[in-house]
């Protein structure tokens, strides 16, 4: 347990970067002038430059050995130069200087996310992921529940200090991250010793889908070997219209707040807490559920939930209508936030894991966008919000369907050879 909390402690930041994104960028690219239509993608541009940041940095860490690990020196990388972005950005920089630093800030925080979440496989046995998972995606929710409140207080007349504040938080939190998580003894080589040495040294025990190394970079023989791992892709590609529906449906949730219920930004931001709190609350049961009763079948539940949320969320009038509706989204939500990436590790290759976290990464970060601006369209075409969430509630039923085509090994007590 002590490991999986200092483990979970980049998460915070993490948090409160995708919470920033998502709930108080959108306001700020509004006084930019910026239309709708490319309001949610560029909220969400982080993903899509994660998309080609990601499989390159995964295959890298998966080769990497030095004296602190092969995934934790991606964090020195990244980290510092995201954290100085929203600096910039705070403080409000001339158009032309403050769309390319959002264009590819994101990239830089996944420099460091790939190999930080790779990490979890490397250190958790598989009967302990979901509630790993769980941690972390509780941790990303306190992220979350400090920006909306940060957001509430200080937004509307002193939002320097959130930048400010963000960008610390990112840099205290993956420090501690760095300096208390210690990864496999093969992860690493001391300054004097030649990494052919190290690698000989890697575990013998393997399961039969970590066949040998990954093969070269021959787009379509690469191609027919990842697509071998049937049950990978098949959740991938079940995975990714959900995040095609929650990326349609996050950045609007305080603009909903501003424009369809007339709330101020500041409560709108409290609406947006709500949200996280709920999340927050669920991803807590969450952890003490899916590694009994299963990862996938909590996570199955989990989607039809956010499904019937965001479909309510095309009939609400007022906040309190909207209080339950968010409550039930937060519940649902929690779902995929704890255990998406659980069941992705339960699925792939374990010794490839930063490579084919960083595959399903790329997939789910070119739809994250790409949902955002079909919403956007749909919101600019019928001047309604509304449109936003009625696209995300199919997305996500869509998603629950296709995830019947999943079958996750069973879990296991760990012996080392997972």
């Amino acid at each position: 347990m002590p490991h999986a909390i200092c483990y979970s402690l980049a998460s915070v930041g993490a948090g409160m970067v995708f919470a920033f994104f998502n709930a108080q960028l959108p306001l700020y690219l509004r006084d930019y002038g910026v239309p709708y239509q490319l309001i949610g993608p560029l909220t969400n541009e982080r993903s899509f430059a994660g998309a080609f940041v990601l499989p390159i940095v995964g295959r890298w860490s998966d080769r990497t050995r030095t004296r602190w690990g092969k995934r934790k020196p991606f964090f020195a990388l990244g980290i510092p130069i995201m954290a100085g972005a929203l600096v910039l950005l705070g403080l409000h920089p001339p158009f032309w200087v403050m769309l390319p630093v959002v264009l590819v800030a994101g990239g830089f925080l996944f420099i460091a996310l790939g190999p930080y979440q790779a990490l979890m496989a490397d250190i958790t046995p598989m009967h302990q992921r979901g509630m790993v998972g769980s941690l972390m995606a509780l941790a990303g929710m306190v992220g979350a529940v400090l920006v909306a409140v940060l957001g509430g207080l200080f937004w509307q007349d002193h939002e320097f200090i959130v930048f400010c504040a963000i960008a610390g938080m990112l840099l205290l939190t993956f420090t501690l991250t760095f300096l208390t998580v210690r990864e496999p003894a093969h992860h690493t080589r001391s300054p004097d010793a030649p990494a052919a040495d190290v690698s000989a040294r890697l575990p013998a025990e393997r399961t039969p889908d970590d066949a040998a190394a990954a093969p070269p970079l021959r787009l379509l023989d690469y191609l027919r070997d990842v697509l071998r791992y049937k049950q990978t892709a098949r959740y991938i590609a079940a995975m990714s219209l959900y995040w095609l529906a929650a990326g349609a449906a996050t950045p609007f949730i305080t603009l909903f707040g501003t424009e369809a219920l007339h709330l101020s930004e500041q409560n709108a931001n409290w609406l947006f807490l709500v949200l996280v709190l709920s999340t927050a609350v669920g991803a807590v049961v969450i952890g003490m559920v899916s590694d009994r009763l299963g990862k996938k079948r909590v996570l199955h539940v989990g989607l039809f939930v956010f499904a019937l949320a965001a479909l309510a969320a095309t009939g609400i009038q007022d906040i309190w209508q909207a209080l339950p509706v968010m409550i039930l989204a937060g519940f649902g939500n929690a779902c995929p936030t704890a255990l998406g990436l659980p069941v992705l590790t339960d699925l792939m290759p374990r010794r490839r894991s930063g490579e084919f976290i960083g595959l399903a990464s790329f997939a789910w970060s070119i739809v994250q966008p790409l949902g955002s601006f079909m919403a956007g369209s749909l919101v600019d075409h019928f001047h309604s919000e509304r449109w936003a969430f009625g696209f995300a509630g199919v997305g996500m039923v869509l998603a629950a369907l296709a995830l019947f085509a999943v079958h996750p090994p069973r879990s296991r007590v760990n012996t080392g050879s997972e």
